[in-house]
Order: structure tokens, then C-alpha cells, then sequence
């Protein structure tokens, strides 16, 4: 196999500054950029635990020689040996919470962090983890390296560069680089930053971004579709009663904490994809309506699904079957061992038709380009893991216009979310292609 111009520019790139972020968006080949990039050995990859497979795979069609490449269980020796010299370990990152006090011990040639924005929560205990290690050479790999704030950019930089005084400190760094005004009641509300030109030039040599409409010209074009969809009355009845003892309950000035004020939001979230959540013999959704409407009438077309939620998925599949459509579920629920073989069937074989999956086990690591629909039942609260489902299937290797369609219930949080969604994308535009802010985004509902 051959990289790409602009892989090898990538690889060239990292070779030549050693500590750097990978931030080509999804679907570009950042695990083959960074496995011809390591020099030294041993060699860490600390990575999803769904993605552990796929990258000992990998470092077996990109490696020239036979290094051993082990799922690491907790056995490297206390101290650095002969033995791991030409050896890759590879992590997830719930492990490396237990384990960081033996990996510590251990003089890593090369550092690679997959899903590199895992870590940028900087009390988080799996950054505090990660942060223990270090090499000459540490690769973190993120299409999406800021989720919704500038300042989470600050925790990658801290990591690869500890005792650089530039990055030493969270609150000069955030002084200096981001926009902000404090809130009366604490914290602050983050506008951007600073100085977007200054601040893109301070990071050459660290990080290196392509993006499809960058490299891949020929790759077709994403165009989207939302579907504004009316509840029924009976899911209306109990989206609006669930919303009026929220709003009453903030109005009566009772405490809430943010973990209760989530909860909240969150279940008001599921009311308005179905009722089934919080009664198992009500079927009632009106999204999942649309879409089996929308699914018979493509006369077998593939398409993907997606959803945060388990029940959505399962109903759908349910819905689907019983019009005699094939369809399949991809969730946290699916066995491990089972899940690359129905990619696979989904990839190769006329059946299933749909593929219903939750966006944190389908969203990451796995190519569905047999489809070139993909529908969202409802949305992840950040742009960041947004891009990575549609990335399912707007890949290389896709050789269809891709169709992203969004289901937006009416009168409802959602309507809310899209404007949260569209304000962290801005963040994101603004730190790494210069674009502005849309005024509307800073306006009053």
C-alpha cells in the first residue's frame, strides 16, 4: 500500500517536528500518517478500546519489518529491557487509568494518542494519566482537537510540551489567547479568540490540518437536509409537561445542581424522540415514523442511522423489520467480536439495507461508504463527534453524493441544540480557518 502526496506530507512533517497534533478530519488516513511516522521504539498507542484492534492491524500492514505489536494487559515489566525495544503496545484509555504507574516506568520511544481530544479536559483523571508519560516523540491524532472551546486546545499542547513555558500555565495561556467575559455568577462565557491570526501562526510546526475539500477534490460533496417533524399529541402532552416542572422549578428558585439540570435535559431530549423511554409498551415516536415512511420509499437504498440513545435504535430496527425492510443495530450492546463482521455484511451484501447505530460505538474508527445516506435521529451535543458519524460515510472510497438528513422535533430543546451546534462549530472555524463569528450566534433568543 501507498500513502497519499498528502499523507507523506503529513508523515514528512511530524518526522521533522516530532511533537505534533494530526488534525486532518476524519477519514483521511491520520493511523497510516502516524504508523510511518514512528521511528523509535517501544512504541505506546493509547486509543478507544473499540479501535484497539484496528490499529494492531494497521501497524501490521504499514510496518515494513515484523515488530511485535501486543494489546497491552498490564504485563510490561517494571523497568525498560532488551525485550521492548522493538515492541508496540497498545492501550485503551480506561486502562491506561490503572495502569499509567507501570507505563511511567518506562522509557517510550514514541507516544501516538488516538482520539487525542479524550484528553483535553485537564482535570479529567485519564489526561492526569496520560500527562505521567513521555517521549522524544508524541503524536496525537484528532480530526477535532477543539470539541467546543478554544481552551481545550491548551491540555494537548501541555502534553506534548510539559516544560515549555508557553503552555506551563492554563490561566496565562487563556489570558493571553482567549476571549472571554466573566459571568456575575462565576465562570466565564468564551467568545473566541484574542487574536485568530496570531494565534493560527503560533501554532505552525505543531499542527498540521488537511481537509477533504483540501486533498480529495474528487470526493463527492455533503449536502444536508433537516426534516422538521411535529410531535403527536400524546408525546407533546409529556415534552410540555416535563418542560413546565423544569422552567417551574428554576422559576421557584430551587437549587439545582448541573448533574440534576443534565438529567433533565437530557430526558427532555428523549420525549422528543419518543415516549418509549420511560414507558417500554409505548411505541409512540413520530421521528421513527418518518424514517420508516422515508426508508420504504428508497426501494432498498443503504442508509445509516444514527442516534445518542440505545432505545431509538432498537425501536427502529423493530419498525423496519416489520415492513420487511433488513435492517441491523450497532450499540455498546453488540458483542465486541461481532461487530467487524456486520460492518462487513453492511459493506459487501445486499442485506441489511439499515444500519442503526449509536454515534458513540458506530461514530469512530469504521467505514460504511456502502451507504451514502446517513440520518439523524437526534445529534451529539458537539460538532466535533457530529463530523466524526458523518465521516462514516464521506470517506475515501465513497463514490456517491452524500445526503446528511437531521430529524428536528418542532417547539422542543432540539431546536435549542442546533444553535449550540452552530456556535462550537464557529469556535472551531474561527481558530483554524479564520472565519468569523455569524452575529446571530451572539443574539438573545
Amino acid at each position: 500500500m501507498r500513502l497519499y502526496p498528502f499523507q507523506e506530507e503529513a508523515v514528512a512533517f511530524a518526522k521533522q517536528n516530532r511533537n505534533v497534533i494530526l488534525a486532518h478530519e476524519p477519514g483521511l488516513g491520520k493511523t497510516a500518517i502516524a504508523i510511518c511516522a514512528t521511528e523509535r521504539f517501544p512504541i505506546l498507542v493509547v486509543c478507544p478500546n473499540t479501535l484497539k484492534l484496528f490499529w494492531q492491524q494497521q501497524f501490521r500492514i504499514w510496518q515494513s519489518e515484523d515488530f511485535s505489536v501486543e494489546l497491552f494487559d498490564g504485563s510490561v515489566g517494571a523497568s525498560p529491557n532488551e525485550t521492548l525495544i522493538s515492541r508496540i503496545y497498545i492501550i485503551h484509555y480506561e486502562a491506561l487509568r490503572k495502569w499509567w504507574p507501570v507505563l511511567a516506568k518506562v522509557s517510550w520511544g514514541t507516544i501516538v494518542v488516538d482520539e487525542a481530544h479524550r484528553i483535553k479536559n485537564r482535570k479529567a483523571q485519564q489526561t492526569k494519566a496520560i500527562k505521567k508519560l513521555n517521549a522524544p516523540m508524541k503524536l496525537l491524532l484528532t480530526g477535532t482537537p477543539i470539541i467546543n472551546r478554544p481552551d481545550e486546545l491548551w491540555s494537548l499542547l501541555n502534553f506534548l510540551f510539559p516544560k515549555d513555558k508557553r503552555y506551563t500555565s492554563y490561566w496565562r495561556w487563556f489570558n493571553e489567547h482567549v476571549l472571554a467575559v466573566p459571568r456575575p455568577w462565576g465562570g466565564f462565557d468564551i467568545l473566541g479568540v484574542r487574536d485568530p491570526k496570531g494565534f493560527r501562526k503560533s501554532l505552525q510546526g505543531i499542527i498540521i490540518r488537511r481537509t477533504k475539500a483540501d486533498v480529495l477534490p474528487d470526493l463527492p460533496e455533503k449536502t444536508y437536509t433537516t426534516v422538521p417533524i411535529d410531535l403527536g399529541p400524546e408525546q407533546r402532552k409529556a415534552y410540555d409537561q416535563m418542560r413546565l416542572e423544569l422552567m417551574a422549578e428554576i422559576s421557584d428558585d430551587v437549587t439545582i445542581i448541573a448533574r440534576e439540570a443534565l438529567s433533565k435535559l437530557i430526558r427532555l431530549r428523549q420525549l422528543a424522540i419518543g415516549l418509549g423511554f420511560f414507558d417500554p409498551e409505548n411505541m409512540t415516536s413520530a421521528k421513527i415514523d418518518t424514517i420508516v415512511e422515508m426508508i420504504q420509499d428508497w426501494n432498498g437504498k443503504k442508509v445509516v442511522v444514527c442516534s445518542e440513545f440505545r432505545w431509538p435504535v432498537r425501536r427502529l430496527v423493530d419498525a423496519l423489520r416489520g415492513v420487511g425492510v433488513t435492517a441491523e443495530s450497532l450499540t455498546g450492546e453488540t458483542p465486541q467480536e461481532d461487530r467487524a463482521a456486520l460492518v462487513e455484511k453492511f459493506q459487501t451484501q445486499p442485506s441489511p439495507q439499515v444500519l442503526a447505530m449509536t454515534s458513540a460505538t458506530g461514530g469512530i474508527g469504521i467505514t460504511l461508504t456502502a451507504a451514502d445516506t446517513m440520518i439523524f435521529i437526534d445529534k451529539p451535543w458537539a460538532p466535533a463527534y457530529l463530523q466524526q458519524a458523518e465521516d462514516r460515510i464521506h470517506r475515501i472510497g465513497q463514490k456517491s453524493s452524500v445526503q446528511i438528513i437531521t430529524l428536528l422535533a418542532r417547539k422542543t430543546i432540539e431546536e435549542r441544540t442546533e444553535k449550540l451546534l452552530l456556535q462550537k462549530e464557529a469556535f472551531f472555524n474561527q481558530v483554524f480557518t479564520g472565519k468569523q463569528f455569524k452575529q446571530e450566534f451572539l443574539d438573545d433568543e
